[in-house]
């Protein structure tokens, strides 16, 4: 087990030296004029679906990539009307960071709400301490205020049709609710995220007032302010596995990697698009991000519901991380699994008896369990099968983090997996325990105050990011100010 130290004075200290620019790098850009050649040996989908709604397939030969497809402002809310895409599918070409005082594009700055320590390690490739980073805007780049971020991603909810859904459209437009469906979606989702001066982790969404349940104020939605889902499809496995292979073909720093995330409880599909985007923006991933995303009830009311939802959606999310793991390209699969997530991570890869369905999975990295939202002696008793796995698993807690202080509370005071108790976090052999208490602030007033410092520290965000890319353990290794 590890403690993370208090961060350094940041922004919402006041300290000047606490604002830093940093490096969202660029999505991956698709060529999508013509047939992706790079994708020609993808293996075929194995996988047969098994789903209670009709899904569309995609059709033969592919139109330009979902190029030429409508943005989906229902789904997405947004007030803009807006042409059919006219660049490719995935915003701007993968660039390098721009570092040179010769560049002649204008960069954005980005504030952080935490600043690397100064005494934060090497990293294992450079041997230099991380550095800020920037993101280059294309001044000549119509879409200048915005860049996209791909996120391909699967669910077992039900898929309901967008109301401005076109019926004869090959590639539909998709919603989904709380719904429990019988099989697999898939599809991909754009995610446009604005080019302004945004803290780590923040999520800028249209502000929505409400009196006694009546919307009385909902502010408009707009790309060059918000993060918008700019179009989300579904697609076959084939369409799904040929736009994988060529974004992942464009990475440069994390080549051949992809990551699947695992929301939590009371996340909506939105949500968890969002986070993913976030997420792989924010940590320089440039990877393929996969997210799925159970049917969560989306509200306070569902906790029971939810946990019922996690355990009837666990063969779903194995067929889909064999899926990952048998039929694209990615030579590294990461999990990072968040809160009432890790239960479906949990169970999938150490069962309370017998081996790990998906042990045999030889693609599968490192596993993320951020915030565990699961009874600590549940987590102990699988203790003999993290042992024998030979999966890494770094577990982050937080005795600061008020929504597992409320699960306890509604499981009758026993102990969450993410908790810390009188300054002692989990520690079970095979499990690297990081405590991110001392750099979470005290609370009294929120029931989820501190239960997202995984996505939103950019210093955790760093740690994730060296785990994935090099594997390097323990975690004093990565950064000494563990």
């Amino acid at each position: 087990s590890v403690t993370a130290p208090p961060p350094g004075p940041g922004p919402d200290q006041g300290s000047a030296g606490a604002k830093q620019d940093r490096a969202p790098r660029s999505r991956a850009a698709a060529e999508v004029t013509a047939p992706v050649k790079a994708t020609q040996e993808a293996k075929p989908a194995k996988v047969a679906m098994r789903t209670s709604v009709k899904v569309q397939s995609s059709p033969r030969p592919l139109p330009p990539e979902v190029a030429n497809i409508e943005p989906v402002p229902s789904y997405a809310r947004s007030a803009t009307k807006t042409s059919k895409v006219e660049t490719a599918a995935f915003q701007s070409p993968r660039s390098a960071v721009a570092t040179s005082p010769q560049s002649a594009q204008p960069t954005r700055k980005y504030r952080t709400r935490s600043a690397f320590p100064t005494s934060a390690g090497a990293s294992p490739s450079t041997g230099a301490s991380p550095k800020p980073r920037t993101r280059s805007v294309d001044a000549g780049s119509e879409n200048s205020a915005f860049h996209t971020v791909p996120v391909f991603w699967a669910t077992n909810r039900v898929p309901e049709a967008s109301p401005k859904a076109e019926p004869q459209s090959e590639y539909q437009p998709v919603s989904f609710g709380s719904d429990r469906a019988d099989g697999l979606t898939k599809g991909l989702a754009l995610v446009t995220i604005p080019n302004i001066e945004r803290d780590t982790g923040v999520i800028p969404r249209p502000k929505i007032f409400t009196f006694f349940g009546f919307t009385i104020y909902r502010e408009k939605e707009s790309r060059e302010k918000h993060f918008t889902i700019r179009s989300l499809v579904r697609m076959d496995d084939s369409d799904f596995l040929k736009l994988a292979a060529a974004n992942l073909d464009r990475a440069r720093d994390f080549k051949g990697h992809c990551f699947v995330y695992v929301h939590g409880y009371r996340n909506t599909f939105d949500n968890a698009i969002y986070r993913a985007a976030q997420i792989a923006e924010d940590m320089g991933f440039d990877g393929n991000a996969f997210v799925y995303s159970w049917p969560s009830q989306g509200n306070f009311a569902g906790y029971i519901a939810d946990r019922d939802a996690v355990d009837a959606s666990q063969p779903h999310f194995q067929r889909f991380l064999r899926f990952i793991n048998d039929e694209t390209t990615c030579e590294q699969v990461h999990v990072l699994a968040h809160s009432m997530g890790t239960r479906l991570v949990v169970d999938a890869f150490f069962p309370p008896s017998g081996a790990g369905a998906l042990n045999d999975l030889g693609n599968v990295g490192q596993i993320v369990l951020a915030s565990p939202d699961i009874d600590a002696s549940i987590l102990k008793s699988r203790a003999e099968a993290i042992r024998q796995s030979p999966r890494t698993v770094t577990l982050y807690a937080n005795g600061r983090d008020d929504a597992l202080q409320w699960s306890k509370k509604a499981a009758a005071g026993f102990v969450r997996a993410g908790d810390v108790v009188d300054g002692k976090p989990i520690v079970i052999e095979g499990i690297d325990t990081i405590d991110l208490t001392p750099m979470s602030d005290a609370t009294w007033v929120f029931i989820g105050a501190n239960h997202n410092e995984y996505a939103e520290r950019a210093h955790i965000l760093q740690d994730i990011a060296l785990l994935m890319k090099h594997g390097v353990r323990p975690p004093t290794k990565r950064f000494p100010v563990y």
